[in-house]
């Protein structure tokens, strides 16, 4: 998992602690945009709950 965070380049060490998770639906790639710009140390991309059926290969691809 890559971190939000480490993205921006706001951590420096890897022994940092995480201290925010955002979670979001991985099936609507505006959502997946959104997430990573936001000031969470973590984001975590639902691709199986959150997602019908139909859409989850689809997902997988959006969010991978």
């Amino acid at each position: 998992m890559v971190r939000a965070a480490q993205r921006r380049g706001e951590v420096s060490t890897a022994a940092s602690v995480l201290s925010s998770f955002l979670c979001a639906p991985g099936n609507q790639p505006s959502r997946v945009e959104k997430a990573l710009t936001l000031a969470a140390d973590a984001v975590i991309f639902d691709l199986e709950d959150a997602v019908a059926a139909g859409e989850k290969v689809a997902t997988r691809k959006t969010v991978v």
